[in-house]
């Protein structure tokens, strides 16, 4: 009887979900990486082109204040022990919409607050 034993190795891989986001300009975005195939789960994040920051936790902000046409920016996650292993996910940066408050008569008050939230 013939035998024949195959050894399957499996390539390690990255992917970040979602692979594409929209944040308001000076807002935040959590990506998140799920590794495969390897025991070493680590991975750096790093912006690949564009505008923007990414901290060691896959927290994307947005500059604060941008303003014009919406931009873009691409955000990648490499595998920590081999740089070749990697994936990129797409972010669109809206454009900073100010919120502007008219007071058109002056009554007995101290102070107004306003707080915006979102502009998307």
């Amino acid at each position: 009887m013939l035998s024949t034993n195959v050894t399957v190795i499996l390539t390690p891989e990255v992917h970040i979900s979602p692979h594409a986001a929209t944040v308001g300009a000076g807002n935040t975005y959590s990506f998140q990486a799920s590794v495969y195939n390897t025991s070493k789960k680590g991975v750096t994040w790093s912006i690949d082109s564009g505008l923007g920051s990414i901290d060691s936790y896959g927290l994307f902000t947005a500059p604060t204040g941008y303003q014009g046409a919406d931009s873009t920016a691409i955000i990648r996650a490499t595998l920590k022990t081999n740089a070749l292993i990697y994936d990129t996910a797409l972010v669109t940066i809206t454009e900073y919409r100010g919120v502007q408050i008219r007071i058109t008569e002056l009554t007995d008050f101290v102070s107004i607050q306003a707080q915006v939230l979102s502009t998307n």
